[in-house]
């Protein structure tokens, strides 16, 4: 699973919109990524990602399908700890996966 911060939302997705030259596009969306890459990540973004991950790797550990909307749940649940390293412990995974297992 791939995660990252979602694409900054500029008029650049228009132009991929409105081009029917496939080198035009693939040359629009390799500007668009090779600017996201150089934007750096914000602390902020990096412990919602990292926290994102946790929820993912919770469920799987108590082996439950993982969905959008159950990593949704996790998520939410797991936003009492304030430090995200505490939801990978076993006992934290039992409780903030607890939403998911009933």
């Amino acid at each position: 699973i791939w995660i990252q911060r979602s694409f900054q939302d500029n008029n650049n997705n228009n132009n991929v919109n409105n081009t029917t030259n496939l080198l035009e596009v693939a040359e629009e969306i390799h500007r668009m990524r090779r600017h996201h890459a150089n934007v750096p990540v914000l602390l902020e973004e990096r412990r919602t990602i990292c926290r994102l991950q946790n929820s993912i790797q919770a469920l799987a550990k108590v082996h439950c399908i993982i969905t959008p909307d159950r990593i949704e749940k996790v998520y939410e649940a797991s936003k009492k700890y304030d430090h995200i390293g505490e939801m990978i412990k076993p006992s934290v995974i039992s409780e903030i996966t607890d939403c998911c297992r009933t």
